[in-house]
């Protein structure tokens, strides 16, 4: 068995093969120029042999009856007569060549004579069919003409489309227009269903259906209206369409008519030139058949005059017959040793070629052993290939679960530290809250006599804190971060049941002059040891505490879920107060109530609202309420109702695709982002 040859033994192989081929290629050529060269030599010994025969009965004629003239006069009659023999000879091969080039021009205008035949009949059945198309352009005449009425009838239902179409255009802006306002009436009906409480049930559902109605009855009109416009614009379609298709046919015909007569003049041209050509070329041949006749002639009288002297002439030509008939003998004797020459290299090509086909298909054979190896490598690979792809999958998904883990597990981690971290400032808050109520609790005792000094300073650290940031601190307080904040504001609060009056804690000029505007602000001054450069920072850190709070209870499920206060109102309009329960019998009270906690746990928490006998603290309390709304007001900017049902905006701002709410669908212009955040947050009802 032979060894797995490499690339460049293969490559060496081919080279070789490539090379003998050609050399066998080129063999094969000079074997056939030699036989095309044997043949040559073959016919022109025949041609020496039949010189040779005439020679020799022209010597024997000579010699018979050539012994009375002299050989000089006959050497020059001889000489004479040749050179009248080659001329006449030339002259008949021009004109066998003149009569020849004659023939070939009456086969060419023969053929084209034919061809203009074709041509004519061809042309005969083209005039026939013209005329045919005239009859049916006549008829296309009379069609356009109708065609022509019809397109002048359809261009005025065109005009009296467009103009309905012009008409139901202005009647779905209408509709649109209505459809508007219907809406507005809604989104006004719906505000009025949030804010007023004076219709019934009833009243609102029968005007809710009636708009309802009244909107898909316009929206089914539209929608009609529409259908009309789309079958008028596909009639009109049509009809174009059918009108572009009669003028191109028409078009196209009459070039078509246009194209044959063309034609048809062209032809006519060039069978009369072709006609005249044949009657010229007719009186050359039979001019030139009377020149060859006589020609012919004599001849005829030279060839009869030559072989008379010819044969007088042929015993000087015995020497020359014998040098020809020895050159002939060694010429073949030198083709017979080169066809013996070339037998040898044909013997040899061939051993040669036929070892070259037994290494080609040795080769061959490798080859294919090679292929069918190489064959079942490759599936052996494919199926390593499929079985990596797997296992990169199981890898990829098993990092990928790995990655989520370790992503689960930092975020449980950050979530873990931060309430870690929350806790601890909870704590750190809950720490400086009892001293600061310790602090209080001392003040209060040893400050019997100074009630009201206590109280504006209590009135100035309770109330010290920015208007925007109220109500987050009550609801912050509220839903505090564990028990140990609740029990200080119960033991606070009942700290300040011991001490405070039946009567109101401010008067309305006290109320005016700590809700005033920022512009200048004025502080009480602090009875603490601390200067006021402290309590501002202690005032600002409690601040980032509380948004603190508020953020970790939005992030943290667990405080989400607490329970809120109800939202019902009273008779005066006020929601429920989150803050201000009862520790005891956990009773709420409402917005600016204080008071009424504070004598209901003077009064030792007796469950029975006795909070609406003393009509003064009544009013006192409803003062506190409007100024501090008004100061709240004032603090905040405008409401979110305000924001939201502002009709004074910059009507020309764009809708922004983006400010879109999520439940209603209701569509926002650019820059409304704080509408779309109240409206989500507060005024949202998820009706679409």
């Amino acid at each position: 068995m032979y060894e797995n040859p490499g690339p460049l033994e293969l490559v060496r192989v081919t080279l070789q093969r490539d090379r003998y081929k050609k050399d066998c290629e080129n063999k094969d050529k000079q074997i056939l120029e030699y036989h095309e060269a044997l043949a040559e030599k073959k016919t022109e010994s025949m041609y020496q042999s039949s010189v040779i025969k005439e020679l020799e009965k022209q010597l024997a004629a000579y010699a018979g009856g050539g012994d009375n003239n002299s050989p000089s006069d006959q050497g020059t009659k001889v000489r004479e007569l040749e050179d009248q023999i080659a001329k006449v000879e030339d002259g008949k091969r021009l004109l066998v060549k003149a009569q020849e080039t004659l023939q070939n021009d009456l086969r060419v205008a023969e053929v084209q004579l034919k061809d203009r035949d074709k041509t004519i009949q061809n042309l005969t059945g083209d005039l026939e069919y013209c005329k045919a198309l005239n009859k049916e352009s006549e008829k296309l005449k009379d069609t356009l003409k109708h065609l022509e009425e019809e397109m002048a009838s359809t261009k005025k239902t065109v005009e009296e489309l467009s103009v309905e179409l012009s008409n139901k255009m202005v009647e779905i802006e209408d509709l649109n227009d209505l459809l508007e306002e219907k809406k507005q009436e809604i989104v006004r009906l719906t505000e009025e269903k949030t804010s007023t409480t004076h219709l019934a049930p009833e009243e609102k559902e029968q005007t809710i259906k009636q708009l309802k109605g009244q909107v898909d009855e316009l929206v089914k009109k539209t929608k009609t209206q529409e259908g009309q416009m789309k079958k008028l614009v596909e009639k009109i379609q049509l009809r174009e369409a059918e009108l572009a298709i009669y003028k191109q046919d028409f078009e196209s015909e009459r070039n078509d008519r246009e194209r044959i007569h063309a034609e048809y003049e062209e032809l006519k041209t060039k069978t009369e030139q072709a006609r005249k050509q044949n009657k010229v070329n007719k009186e050359a041949v039979a001019n030139l058949g009377e020149v060859i006749k006589a020609q012919d002639e004599e001849i005829r009288i030279l060839k009869t005059q030559l072989n008379t002297y010819s044969r007088k002439n042929d015993w000087n030509q015995d020497e020359e017959i014998q040098i020809l008939t020895a050159q002939v003998n060694a010429y073949c004797r030198e083709v017979d040793k080169q066809k013996g020459l070339l037998i040898q290299s044909q013997e040899k090509h061939k051993t040669e070629v036929s070892e070259l086909n037994q290494k080609l298909n040795e080769e061959i054979k490798f080859k294919q052993e090679l292929a069918s190896e190489l064959a079942k490598m490759r599936q052996q690979f494919d199926n390593l290939s499929r079985t990596n792809q797997q296992l990169d999958n199981e890898l990829t998904r098993i990092r990928q679960q790995f990655t989520n883990i370790l992503a689960n597990n930092k975020q449980l981690l950050t979530a873990y530290h931060e309430e870690r971290a929350m806790v601890t400032r909870l704590e750190d808050l809950n720490e400086k809250l009892k001293k600061a109520n310790q602090v209080l609790m001392n003040k209060l005792k040893g400050h019997d006599a100074s009630t009201a000094s206590s109280q504006a300073h209590i009135s100035s650290r309770h109330n010290d804190v920015p208007g925007g940031n109220y109500y987050q601190m009550s609801a912050q307080a509220s839903s505090g971060p564990g028990a140990k904040g609740g029990d200080e504001m119960e033991h606070s609060n009942r700290a300040y049941s011991d001490l405070i009056n039946e009567k109101p804690q401010f008067t309305a000029e006290e109320m005016a002059a700590l809700f005033k505007k920022p512009g200048q602000p004025e502080y009480y001054e602090m009875e603490s040891d601390y200067d006021k450069h402290e309590a501002e920072k202690e005032k600002i850190k409690i601040d980032k505490e509380l948004e603190e709070i508020d953020q970790l209870r939005q992030k943290t499920p667990f405080l989400q879920e607490l329970p809120k206060a109800a939202d019902k109102d009273d008779d005066k309009g006020r929601p429920l107060d989150p803050n201000l329960v009862c520790p005891k019998c956990r009773k709420q009270y409402r917005e600016g109530q204080i008071q009424k906690l504070r004598r209901h746990i003077n009064a030792s928490c007796s469950n029975e609202d006795s909070d609406e006998s003393d009509e003064e603290t009544d009013k006192d309390e409803e003062e506190i309420r409007l100024m501090a709304k008004q100061r709240r007001k004032e603090m905040q900017g405008p409401s979110t109702a305000e924001v939201l049902f502002n009709d004074d905006d910059d009507n020309s701002l764009p809708y922004d695709p983006n400010l879109v709410c999520p439940k209603c669908g209701k569509q926002y212009r650019v820059g409304e982002i704080q509408k779309l955040r109240r409206h989500i947050n507060e005024f949202c009802t998820g009706i679409r």
